[in-house]
C-alpha cells in the first residue's frame, strides 16, 4: 500500500477516535503516530511489528467480547505499508494484513498455511463465505464509510478464524 493511502486511513481513524466508536465497536487510539506504542491489552505480536507506524488502535465490543488491535505500519521497513488486524485474545500472528490496493479498493487474499494437509478444505470453507479467496474493500472516504469498512474488516478476521479452524 502506498504511504499516502495509509495516512489517509489514519486521518479517518483519528477523526473517528473523537467520536469514540464506530458501529458496534468502541475504539481508542493507543499511541500517536510515531510514538512508541503502549501494548497493554493488545496482541503481543504487535510489539515486534510497530517500527514505523501511523497509528495503533483498539476496537472492542464489551457485549460480544470481540477485541482487536489495528496497526497501520511499514511492516518490513521497506516502504511497503500495511493495515494490520490482530485478535487481542490471541498472541500469534495477524488475522488480516491489508497491503494490496487498486485505485479505490484494498484487497486481501486468503492463503491458509497449516501443515496438516487440510488447507484445501480451509479454502473451500472460506469460498463458501466469500465466493472466492480474494476479498475486496472499498477505500473509505469519510467516517461513515470507515465504519462500514471496519465492520467488514473485523468480520473478515472472524471468518478467517472460522475457515482456519474449519468451524461450521
Amino acid at each position: 500500500m502506498e504511504k499516502a493511502r495509509l495516512l489517509e486511513l489514519a486521518d479517518l481513524l483519528n477523526e473517528a477516535v473523537q467520536i469514540g466508536h464506530l458501529g458496534k465497536y468502541q475504539m481508542v487510539m493507543l499511541t500517536e503516530p510515531g510514538e512508541e506504542p503502549v501494548f497493554q491489552g493488545l496482541n503481543c505480536w504487535l510489539k515486534n511489528k510497530y517500527n514505523y507506524h501511523a497509528g495503533i488502535y483498539r476496537f472492542y465490543n464489551e457485549e460480544t467480547g470481540e477485541d482487536y488491535g489495528i496497526l497501520l505500519t511499514d511492516w518490513r521497513d521497506n516502504w511497503d505499508y500495511y493495515f494490520i488486524v490482530c485478535d487481542n485474545h490471541k498472541n500469534s500472528g495477524a488475522e488480516v494484513e491489508l497491503k494490496d490496493e487498486t485505485e479505490d479498493e484494498l484487497c486481501w487474499l486468503y492463503r491458509p498455511s497449516k501443515r496438516d494437509g487440510r488447507n484445501q478444505e480451509r479454502k473451500e470453507a472460506f469460498k463458501k463465505i466469500y465466493g472466492g479467496l480474494r476479498v475486496y474493500f472499498k477505500v473509505p472516504q469519510n467516517v461513515e464509510e470507515l465504519s462500514e469498512f471496519i465492520e467488514e474488516l473485523l468480520l473478515l478476521a472472524a471468518n478467517r478464524k472460522k475457515a482456519d479452524t474449519l468451524d461450521e
